[in-house]
């Protein structure tokens, strides 16, 4: 017998104009869409993943009118049969920005492939972006999947799922009673990182200064599953960063250069991977 299980969550809080991915000044603009497929029995298991975001951030520079939009998704699937060797897939969509009026604007996205010491079936795909203003970050984000490998011999699954979206005074009333992201583990990752490669102190994100005014937004979801399919996928997007390293101040950058996406060739994490790049697109497919 073989058992297949689907489900989609999409959220969308915007206006018909959003539908263009117009950068807005004046309206905050989330689209989210998640859907998660799971298969099992027969012999086979196989899960598929996949994650789309758009997000539009009104904020002020000096008292004038500025905005970002950023786009970005990830997708991931994994197949395991019977006497086969088990094949498994992640594309990652490299963060796509827009801004009006925000000073210095650039994006800074880190990848790096945690492999468990203690169980060769566990691995960890971390990725973390900012959105920056200098060496100023107006928003973060990070997505953690976290795979072990396929069981043939289920006939059962557990799902889990978790998802929270809030802005202004509901979002900071959340971050006072949910204070640490569900992928906190990769912020704290990445620090730990840049601690044994350069030995300094970690610079944690500092509060936005007098000159900025960005909107608090919170967007954090996770998706836990078992027996079958053995993942726990999480993300995050926020305008309210504490305790996260500053993946925009110079020094990081250049100290994690070659944890960037776009120096995913220097990146020693992903040496074991066959990475492609798809042809008219941007997108990066890593396989084993």
């Amino acid at each position: 017998m073989k058992t297949s299980i689907l489900f989609l969550i999409s959220a969308l809080i915007t206006p018909s104009a959003f539908a263009k991915s117009k950068c807005m000044t004046n309206a905050i603009g989330i689209y989210h869409e998640t859907g998660f497929g799971i298969s099992f029995g027969g012999g086979s298991s196989s899960v598929d993943y996949g994650e789309k975001s758009v997000v539009n951030v009104p904020l002020s520079v000096d008292n004038k009118p500025a905005c970002f939009i950023k786009q970005n998704a990830f997708k991931l699937k994994s197949e395991a049969k019977k006497d086969k060797d088990e094949k498994n897939s992640i594309t990652v969509t490299p963060m796509k920005t827009e801004f009006e009026n925000v000073p210095n604007a650039s994006q800074k996205q880190y990848i790096f492939v945690e492999k468990d010491a203690e169980n060769s079936l566990k691995t960890k795909f971390h990725i973390m972006s900012f959105i920056c203003a200098g060496e100023l970050p107006l928003s973060i984000e990070a997505t953690s999947d976290t795979y072990s490998k396929l069981a043939l011999t289920s006939n059962s699954a557990n799902i889990k799922v978790s998802k929270v979206f809030a802005t202004g005074k509901a979002a900071q009333n959340l971050k006072k009673v949910m204070p640490d992201l569900s992928v906190q583990e990769t912020f704290d990752f990445f620090g730990k990182i840049y601690q044994e490669k350069t030995h300094k102190e970690l610079m944690a994100d500092k509060p936005c200064c007098t000159e900025y005014r960005i909107p608090s937004i919170i967007s954090d979801t996770s998706i836990t599953s078992l027996s079958g399919v053995e993942r726990a996928i999480a993300s995050s997007f926020t305008t309210m960063g504490a305790n996260v390293p500053n993946g925009c101040s110079k020094d990081f950058a250049d100290s994690m250069k070659n944890y960037q996406l776009e120096n995913y060739t220097a990146n020693e994490s992903l040496k074991d991977y066959q990475i492609k790049k798809k042809w008219f697109s941007d997108d990066l497919v890593f396989e084993w």
